[in-house]
């Protein structure tokens, strides 16, 4: 009976042996590959979104007096500041498969562009949800990394 419990326990060992160390290295590895993909998309967002500031060389007010808008409509603005600032997004984003970027007027609530256009224009002029990070982002006029949502 002893010889028995002896296989018995040589053959638990011998598993144990064989099937923990992938499964225990496989989980730590997957943790640590989905945290430096994270961490990338978050690097490559920002590239992004910097890239986006610094190709606005002028504020949403100075395009509005440029085509005399500044007392228009709500929807005209929009219009104007879309048509101005869509060509950059566009631009931006042609190198970023699957990644939507855009601009957004905090005094219009509104999205002003959202690229790639052809897939995302429907989206002009719509306010982002109540909840979006978005908005901290712009009352604290921080950068916020988001994962996530739509």
């Amino acid at each position: 009976m002893s010889k028995l419990l002896n296989i018995d326990a040589a053959i638990i060992v011998f598993f144990m042996l064989i099937f923990i160390p992938p499964v225990a290295s496989g989980f730590v590895l997957s943790k640590y590959v989905s945290g430096r993909i994270v961490e990338e998309k978050t690097n490559k967002l920002y590239g992004i979104a910097n890239t986006l500031d610094k190709l606005l060389t002028s504020d949403y007010d100075t395009i509005l007096e440029k085509y005399n808008m500044q007392n228009a409509s709500k929807e005209d603005k929009i219009k104007v500041l879309s048509k101005e600032l869509s060509p950059v997004s566009d631009t931006v984003v042609s190198g970023f498969k699957d990644t939507g970027i855009g601009y957004y007027s905090k005094e219009l609530d509104a999205i002003i562009t959202y690229s790639p256009s052809e897939k995302m224009n429907w989206t002009i002029g719509m306010p982002i949800s109540k909840n979006h990070n978005g908005r901290e982002a712009m009352a604290t006029k921080q950068w916020i990394s988001y994962r996530g949502g739509s």
